[in-house]
């Protein structure tokens, strides 16, 4: 499965050590997001994770690709 770098980015901001972890703290916060870009996002991200199996999950590398200058933006 290939995740964008926006994708990885947001999954980044939770714990990734575990698919169905990482699944439910989406869910659990989707409802407080309010940004209309980050929801379409976090969607895209579920469902994704949602096909993939574990062994991929597991090979899926989490490097976050935002900056402390990113963040001043």
């Amino acid at each position: 499965m290939i995740f964008s770098q926006d994708e990885i980015n947001l999954m980044c901001i939770y714990d990734t050590s575990s698919r169905t972890g990482l699944l439910n703290q989406l869910r659990f916060s989707f409802p407080y997001i309010e940004n209309a870009e980050l929801k379409k996002i976090t969607v895209t991200v579920i469902n994704k994770l949602e096909r993939m199996t574990t062994e991929e999950f597991e090979q899926t590398e989490f490097i976050p690709t935002v900056t402390a200058e990113d963040m001043e933006d």
